[in-house]
């Protein structure tokens, strides 16, 4: 569930919505794990990044989060 609600902007709107979003989440947990980027705690419903990870992913979300906001405002602020 706490992963549904960071890859989702809004709650399912009905059952077979849930049970969509419930698999794709599965589906993108099982390709992370065979890529090495996430691992499993063991006897545990938890997951760690690994290095290789952190080396793989940090670019995308720095750049979704704080280049490309910060690059965008600046031109929204030249054309106006």
């Amino acid at each position: 569930k706490d992963l549904q609600a960071k890859l989702f902007d809004s709650p399912p709107v009905d059952k077979k919505e849930a049970e969509r979003r419930t698999h794709s989440t599965s589906r993108l947990i099982a390709k992370l794990r065979r890529h090495g980027l996430i691992s499993k705690v063991t006897k545990a419903r938890l997951y760690r990044v690994t290095k290789k990870g952190i080396k793989a992913m940090w670019p995308a979300v720095r750049f979704r989060h704080i280049d490309f906001p910060t690059v965008f405002n600046a031109q929204t602020r030249e054309a106006a």
